[in-house]
């Protein structure tokens, strides 16, 4: 698992649509009254154990900050 609290931009030479996950989710909890979001995602169709979490990330306050900000230039 990793906490981001802060994200950098960063630009690539080459991007491509990676293939798409079996499953994502999403939860938002409060930890001594600070807010953050955890996603979680579940391999690809290939994936033997689709039920086991691939990658989990929290974002902490700051970063969800930058997030929302991110999302608006899209």
């Amino acid at each position: 698992m990793a906490l981001i609290e802060k994200l950098k931009p960063e630009w690539l030479d080459k991007n491509k649509v990676d293939k798409p996950v079996h499953r994502a989710t999403y939860s938002i909890f409060t930890d001594k009254r600070k807010s953050y979001l955890k996603i979680r995602t579940f391999g690809s169709e290939e994936r033997v154990k689709t039920d086991h979490a691939s990658q989990i990330i929290q974002l902490g306050p700051e970063a969800i900050k930058q997030l929302k900000k991110i999302l608006d230039e899209v």
